[in-house]
């Protein structure tokens, strides 16, 4: 899709030929291969005990389009074959110097020629206040001899920091509060705490990339790439100091927001020249859009400025009748999609009739939701299931999934979005009936009795909720988040 935006043609997802490097047990490609009988997906990871558990999911998917093997980087040739989309994801800044080399070299190597390569890494600066407080863990717990302990040993220290770091000025106690969400998870401390972590400059990234004949597309959250997003003075020193350099500009901008992180777009060099970082709205209108925009009034069908909500909590003003009604649908399907053929229609009936700009101010709409990151969108629509007569319908592969991996609350599965879910105990319960054969009705009545077999309760104030007309709202509630997470 940010191929698409930005000038290119991309294979299509559908049929995709996929290559993952550090796949662990596929929780991403076996998914994508569930949804996508037509693609062919191959993960590869170093570890062969992980790979074996993805195997053993595999086959008992059934699954015939997807492969998972156990090698190293530098054994991956050009007779591995050609990949439409090569994805290295939190891998990266953990390899040595040759590994890195050779994951820029397989990016070249196995990318088809209008393939798009995915490369995630740690950057500076952000991550040199991270390295001060990394340096400080592992001064505390390098001589423990279990992990247990060297994550015991870490935390006491990170605590430590937090209640002094006032001492050592600002840029102490501001890495310490950056860091406090990586510490207070242990897999996510157990990461931050990894022997081998080494961030580089999003520049100097590219340049590494570019010495192998590859080319910067985007990043895959791009709102941070646009210069209309920064205040109008400093867009002007940034063209005058980068010229027209998309590189160079954003490198700037990871210094002033002291970027951490990074999530790169990778082409063949030849497919450089064709990029436009200018979106055009031939391509815009290709999209299907999804977005909250909760307005704060009755929306008027008329010209003139009211204000919505976005799901982050910003507001957006909008001015046409036209944009006004489309931002209402999109929050009414939420979180489903519409293109563009589908809102100009509800705008017409809402309306009576199209008005002369609605199309051209649908596609500003658009442009204004990718630039300022005020929702998703993609070039194939997110509609979620129903069954016979709209009954909630969730697509079979994915309750297969779910109940593969257990089915009970902590389960992982997946939803339209290629987001993975984590079963709570109501989505656990709910998951097997939403097969297209059940109302909503029958779902609530389901709520209701795993509620009096005692499967299900609620605490106020630690003590168990048991007013019947409450718990009825309850269940209601619950039943529309599940259907939101699972069906779209």
């Amino acid at each position: 899709m940010l191929a698409w935006l930005f000038g290119l043609e991309a294979p299509k997802v559908e049929t995709a030929r996929v290559l993952e490097l550090g796949c662990a047990d596929g929780g991403n490609l076996i998914p994508f291969a569930t949804r996508h009988g037509r693609a062919k997906a191959l993960g590869i990871d170093l570890s062969p005990q992980v790979i074996e558990g993805g195997v053993q999911r595999i086959k008992q998917l059934g699954l015939s389009n997807i492969r998972l093997h156990a090698t190293e980087l530098a054994h991956i040739s050009a007779e591995l074959g050609e990949f439409d989309y090569i994805l290295c994801h939190g891998l990266y800044s953990h390899l040595s110097a040759q590994d890195r080399q050779a994951i820029a070299r397989i990016c070249k190597e196995n990318l088809a020629p209008q393939g798009v390569a995915y490369v995630s890494y740690n950057t500076y600066p952000g991550w040199k206040g991270r390295e001060m407080v990394r340096d400080a863990l592992l001064l505390r717990s390098g001589g423990a001899s279990e992990a247990s302990q060297t994550l015991a040993e870490a935390r006491g220290m990170f605590n430590f920091l937090q209640q002094w770091a006032h001492l050592g000025g600002g840029l102490l106690k501001g890495a310490v509060q950056e860091c406090e969400p990586l510490c207070s998870d242990p897999g996510r401390l157990a990461a931050f705490l990894e022997p081998s972590n080494t961030p580089c400059y999003f520049s100097d990234f590219v340049q590494r990339f570019e010495r192998q004949g590859l080319a910067y597309l985007a990043e895959a959250s791009p709102a941070g790439m646009f210069l209309s997003n920064y205040p109008s003075e400093m867009q002007q020193a940034l063209l005058e100091e980068c010229g027209h350099s998309q590189v160079a500009i954003e490198q700037f901008f990871d210094i002033l927001t002291n970027r951490s992180s990074r999530q790169t777009l990778l082409v063949h060099a030849e497919q450089a020249a064709s990029i436009r970082y200018r979106m055009t709205a031939e391509r815009l209108a290709k999209l299907h859009v999804s977005a909250r925009f909760e307005c704060e009034e009755a929306v008027r069908l008329e010209d003139g400025e009211q204000h919505f909500l976005v799901a982050d909590g910003r507001r957006l003003s909008l001015n046409s009748a036209a944009s006004k009604m489309a931002a209402y649908r999109l929050n009414e399907v939420w979180p489903r999609t519409q293109n563009l053929p589908a809102l100009l229609g509800f705008v017409e009936q809402q309306l009576g009739s199209l008005p002369a700009q609605a199309e051209a101010q649908l596609i500003d709409l658009f442009e204004q939701i990718v630039i300022e990151d005020l929702g998703r969108y993609r070039l194939s629509p997110v509609m979620g299931g129903a069954g016979a007569e709209g009954m909630p319908r969730v697509e079979p592969e994915v309750i297969a999934y779910g109940e593969l991996n257990g089915g009970v609350e902590g389960s992982p599965t997946f939803n339209p979005w290629h987001e993975r879910v984590t079963l709570d105990a109501f989505s656990a319960l709910l998951l097997p009936l939403l097969d297209g054969c059940h109302t909503q009705d029958e779902l609530l009545e389901e709520i209701a009795q795993a509620i009096a077999d005692g499967r299900l309760g609620f605490l106020r104030d630690n003590q168990p909720i048991t007013d019947q007309e409450e718990l009825g709202r309850i269940g209601v509630l619950h039943l529309h988040r599940v259907l939101e997470t699972l069906l779209a």
